[in-house]
């Protein structure tokens, strides 16, 4: 079963609350239950690996023995309670609690203690066997990224205690990430079924009800250093073009990727579209068509304009460019300048 994450950051977890009300009515009617002490700290075990920090599970412990202790809320049974017992008692399941978060934690740093080896190409044989991990002899790297906008910003922790919390239940002790604030690599032996990542990321997505956007790529533990990297490039090819929400391959993207390389080939391709710099509107119609996933009256009505006026500015580009968006030939040369054109300048193409 599956260690349940807070659903906020101020609100409080229900298994939690009940835990710790069964624990504090145990010990205002004097049954001091090792097994409900046991079950808080499974659960506090189960919220280290998610990343919630250990303030909050102290805060959710007190506040739900506060709820469960109130005068009259257990009628007589916790009105002739000793308090003190029950404070002192409280005090050494925080401990106990405390203690079992940071050995998790310390497990944790070896953990990424060997995929930052794994990443480099170092060594694993030691942090391997203090982990009790057995390297596998093909990795899948996934590249992750976070479409979180700025004004909520506060809830990436949430974000990534899900996404720890679900890749620990599906991908199991063997799987290894690293997620900051914008996104992560992810690090599992390669299924069989290749068709399991983009399982994964389905109930990545599920748990965060975010569109996760990721990119993946796979190598031996030698190679993973550079299949990292072309993850992560493959990545920014993806958020660059719009493609988001899904899990790409180098075969859904290969075309704009080898255009994002520098050359003279791609410089060239890009001057393509310099007669349409004084003619924005003419560029963000092209833009819009050439996805190919709208139809003219659905370009239209997201540029608040006539049908008949997409076409116009289509056959504008046409005269420009001295190539027909509205032929096979034209759209496949004007992709490919779209694509040189928007990556002269980005990070990944330098």
């Amino acid at each position: 079963m599956i260690t349940p994450v807070p659903s906020s950051a101020t609100g409080f977890d229900q298994s939690v609350l009940h835990a710790c009300r069964d624990l504090a009515e145990a010990i205002l009617e004097g049954r001091f239950l090792r097994q409900k002490a046991r079950h808080i700290e499974t659960i506090a075990t189960g919220w280290a690996k998610a990343g919630v920090p250990l303030d909050w599970i102290h805060k959710q412990v007190w506040e739900s023995v506060k709820q469960a202790a109130q005068p009259g809320s257990r009628g007589a049974a916790t009105e002739r309670a000793d308090l003190a017992a029950l404070m002192d008692t409280m005090t050494s399941v925080l401990a106990m609690v405390s203690a079992t978060y940071l050995g998790e934690l310390r497990g944790r740093s070896a953990r990424q203690r060997l995929m930052s080896a794994l990443l480099n190409g170092e060594d694993t044989t030691g942090l391997a066997r203090e982990c009790g991990l057995t390297i596998a002899g093909s990795y899948a790297v996934i590249a992750l990224a976070f479409p979180i906008p700025r004004a909520q910003q506060a809830s990436l922790a949430h974000t990534t205690a899900r996404i720890s919390s679900e890749l620990a239940h599906h991908g199991g002790a063997e799987t290894l990430a690293r997620l900051s604030d914008e996104g992560g690599t992810i690090l599992l032996p390669a299924p069989d079924d290749d068709a399991a990542l983009d399982h994964l990321l389905d109930e990545l997505k599920a748990a965060t009800r975010i569109p996760l956007t990721a990119a993946t790529t796979s190598a031996p533990p030698a190679g993973l250093a550079d299949a990292a990297g072309r993850a992560h490039e493959l990545l920014d090819v993806a958020l660059l073009f719009g493609r988001e929400g899904t899990l790409h391959r180098f075969s859904d993207l290969a075309a704009e990727y080898q255009l994002t390389r520098p050359g003279p080939a791609r410089d060239q391709l890009a001057t393509i579209l310099d007669p349409l710099e004084t003619t924005p509107h003419l560029s963000d119609t092209l833009h819009l068509y050439l996805r190919g996933t709208l139809s003219r009256r659905a370009i239209a009505r997201h540029l608040g304009i006539h049908a008949n006026t997409v076409e116009y500015r289509l056959k504008r580009v046409a005269a420009l460019t001295g190539l027909d968006p509205l032929t096979q030939a034209g759209q496949w040369q004007l992709r490919c300048a779209m694509v040189a054109r928007s990556c002269s300048h980005c990070p990944i193409a330098r």
